[in-house]
């Protein structure tokens, strides 16, 4: 059962501002932010999708859900990400690129890693930057990706503490269809980020 995500106070931190790098302080323009969000969003989809497939194979019953959601998540975010690059006059493109597949519990820490560092480096600095250039619609995604990333990262440290438990099927993961949140708590009934109902959400397992 997962544990309430109050969105205030994640982001109150992820923004404190307390402890920026230099790359941090000074991220590119929000259409320059926005290109490589979807451009990131487009490869993690695929790759998620890839890394499911390879937890299938390894037997990983609960670890495949958790990656087809997360691929379901970033899908769920490319036309949010379009329609912000939409407002700012430029036109959404990206082509996927061919997804680097190893043993699942390689592509677990992968997933660790990188998310780690959007959910602490890239994300709260593209959302600044977004408000700062008073553009609503990017900043709200950006912080929405805060969140989010923040429970992929805890899922798949389970799942790296505790393989042994993400071999049996089981585990079922929601994909709120409104924003892209992902979690495990089957006993939801709104969306924490954007209050969407649970008939919203579609569900992995």
């Amino acid at each position: 059962m997962v544990r309430a995500v109050g969105l205030a106070a994640v982001l109150a931190v992820a923004f404190a501002g307390r402890g920026r790098s230099a790359e941090e302080q000074k991220p590119g323009s929000t259409l320059e932010n926005l290109k490589a969000a979807y451009q990131a969003a487009t490869d993690a989809r695929a790759r998620y999708a890839a890394f499911a497939a390879k937890a299938g194979e390894e037997g990983f019953k609960s670890a495949a859900p958790l990656f087809r959601a997360a691929a379901r998540s970033e899908e769920l975010r490319r036309p949010k990400l379009a329609a912000a690059l939409k407002e700012l006059g430029a036109e959404a493109r990206a082509e996927a690129a061919k997804p680097e597949v190893k043993s699942t519990r390689e592509n677990l820490e992968r997933t660790v890693k990188d998310k780690t560092a959007e959910k602490e480096t890239l994300h709260p600095a593209w959302a600044r930057q977004a408000e700062a250039e008073k553009q609503a619609a990017a900043a709200r995604t950006f912080k929405a990706a805060v969140v989010t990333n923040g429970e992929y990262v805890r899922f798949c440290q389970q799942a790296l503490e505790k393989p042994d438990d993400w071999k049996p099927a089981g585990k079922e993961f929601l994909v709120c269809g409104v924003c892209a949140y992902v979690s495990a708590d089957l006993a939801l009934k709104q969306c924490p980020i954007c209050s969407a109902p649970r008939s919203k959400f579609e569900s992995f397992k």
